[in-house]
């Protein structure tokens, strides 16, 4: 018992010198308590009485600037791009996979909505729920009809 004490000590202290956090956690860890470089990885952490230990940062975080949500201006559809121009035909394409992204999650939510009218209505669920099952089918089906390589 003694042995398992004492290395278990031993990893403890050694895993508390080398702890390093490169990006910062989003949520409280408690090994920040005594890890020793928890103030120089974490910028929430360190107090204002500690300047030295902020200059000594060998591994800043990683910012990231907010690009969501971004607006793309609208540009003429793949088929009426020429392909030799590469610019036109990638922006193009991108502009079908982002329309294609947002159907996607537009279908993802219209059948959100028909499932909670079903388990809502229960048993009358096809009279009541009708519209939210008609504007799912027609969705899904105008989705598909674009076909699975659209957006390649």
């Amino acid at each position: 018992m003694f042995f398992v004490l004492v290395s278990s000590g031993v990893v403890w202290y050694i895993s508390a010198q080398l702890e390093r956090r490169p990006v910062p956690p989003y949520r409280f860890i408690p090994s920040q308590l005594w890890c020793k470089y928890a103030a120089v990885d974490d910028p929430r952490l360190r107090s204002s009485h500690e300047p030295e230990m902020a200059t000594h940062n060998p591994s800043p975080s990683i910012s990231v600037p907010n690009k969501w949500p971004r607006e793309y201006e609208r540009v003429p559809e793949l088929e009426e791009v020429d392909r030799n121009d590469f610019v036109a035909y990638t922006k193009a394409k991108h502009q079908r996979v982002r329309d294609r992204a947002v159907h996607r999650e537009e279908l993802k939510i219209l059948q959100e909505r028909l499932s909670d009218c079903v388990k809502r209505e229960e048993v009358n669920h096809q009279q009541r729920c009708r519209s939210q099952s008609k504007a799912y089918w027609n969705s899904f089906r105008k989705y598909r009809s674009q076909g699975w390589l659209a957006s390649h």
